[in-house]
């Protein structure tokens, strides 16, 4: 493990330098662009453009609902999940989702490009991005459509 000091930059911006020796290994030149995604356990994960392709993980990210007891409240943070470019958000509930709950994510999600209800129970509603079709499960689609029928 290697320390590094958080330096300022401009008013507003900290930085840390990355180790010469691993944006070497890396091939990383300056203008290059890396990834940081946050763990679970709240620390930084550094990933290379390289790299990145190579390890995109399906991940699902879940709205606990039942926090979100303002109106409208919902509907931000599913909107804040699309931006982040999340491909699969779960929207999940202890007990029954409430029917503005319902209505706030079936009322955002056609404003959102590519982004569409997959499945729904009354205590879960996935969300699914389908602008790149490898990262679609076609299983699930079909599923989907037969059920629709």
């Amino acid at each position: 493990m290697e320390a590094r000091k958080i330096q300022r930059v401009g008013q507003t911006s900290l930085a840390v330098s990355l180790p010469k020796r691993w944006t070497e290994e890396m091939k990383l030149k300056r203008g290059d662009v890396v990834f940081l995604t946050r763990e679970r356990n709240d620390t930084l994960r550094l990933i290379p453009s390289a790299l990145a392709e190579k390890e995109a993980v399906p991940r699902v990210y879940v709205i606990k609902a039942d926090q979100c007891s303002k109106s409208g409240l919902l509907e931000r943070v599913v909107v804040g999940n699309y931006v982040l470019g999340r491909d699969t958000v779960c929207v999940e509930s202890k007990k029954r989702m409430k029917s503005s709950q319902v209505d706030e994510i079936r009322g955002i999600v056609p404003k959102l490009m590519g982004l569409g209800i997959i499945e729904e129970t009354s205590n879960r509603i996935v969300l699914q991005c389908s602008i790149d079709p490898s990262k679609f499960p076609i299983h699930t689609l079909i599923r989907r459509l037969y059920i629709i029928t």
